[in-house]
């Protein structure tokens, strides 16, 4: 399978919104949040984005047991510096790489972010003094988790929801990563097993792939894949065989 990167639907939903942020009417709501279930390629998306050199941005992953401090100091690391073991610190640190670079901020599962208000304060006290943008990427439950942060919650300029793929989107995915030809009705069995989830289409054309190797096979449709496991879906007995 092809290593390449899909613009989907999500994705250009992603590139509509930062457009909208950036048109912004007030400097202080620079913040983007996406949002969205598992396995529709929110950090496959962020971390696309943050990495183009046009946009250079700092990507930044929360995991459980984020503090400020924490946050701060991976801020300061993307930007090439040694963090201060002092918090308040690292805040001048942080709050002078990122003025001095101008570069967006990622934050990757910032749900862990919510655990301590102060985590997400911090980041906002940064973002209010250099106008910077500042992108949010969580659990389709983070918007109202956030609501009661105000502060935070009012500086949210654009919201973009990562939805279930479509057949369309499927159907690229199978074009530009698949090494072999993958014909319309075995697109539309890889669609449906896999609900939309871009982890599940990309495990439906790794193994359509590997069976028509196999078979030496220059494309493969669903009566190929008869008997054969096109996605193996533990939620579902059963759902993942042809």
């Amino acid at each position: 399978m092809y290593n390449k990167f899909v613009r989907t639907s999500n994705v250009l939903n992603f590139l509509a919104g930062f457009t909208a942020l950036e048109t912004r009417g007030a400097a202080e709501s620079c913040y983007m949040l996406v949002s969205g279930r598992a396995g529709y390629g929110k950090t496959g998306t962020a971390r696309w984005w943050a990495n183009k050199p046009e946009v250079n941005g700092v990507y930044i992953q929360a995991a459980a047991g984020i503090t400020p401090h924490w946050i701060l100091a991976e801020i300061v690391r993307e930007l090439g510096d040694v963090p201060d073991r002092r918090r308040e610190y690292c805040f001048g640190q942080a709050l002078r790489k990122v003025a001095l670079a101008r570069r967006p901020i990622v934050i990757d599962e910032a749900e862990f972010c919510l655990n301590d208000p102060e985590v997400l304060e911090s980041v906002r006290g940064i973002s209010d003094l250099t106008e910077v943008p500042v992108v949010l990427v969580g659990y389709d439950k983070i918007m109202s988790k956030l609501a009661p942060y105000e502060q935070l919650y009012s500086r949210i300029s654009a919201i973009v929801s990562f939805n279930p793929l479509e057949v369309v989107d499927v159907r690229a995915c199978c074009t530009e990563l698949a090494e072999v030809t993958i014909h319309d009705d075995l697109v539309e069995e890889i669609h449906r097993q896999s609900a939309g989830r871009l982890r599940l289409i990309k495990e439906g054309i790794g193994n359509a792939e590997r069976h028509a190797k196999r078979n030496k096979l220059a494309e493969v449709s669903l009566d190929d894949m008869r008997g054969q496991v096109i996605i193996n879906n533990w939620s579902k007995t059963g759902k993942g065989r042809s």
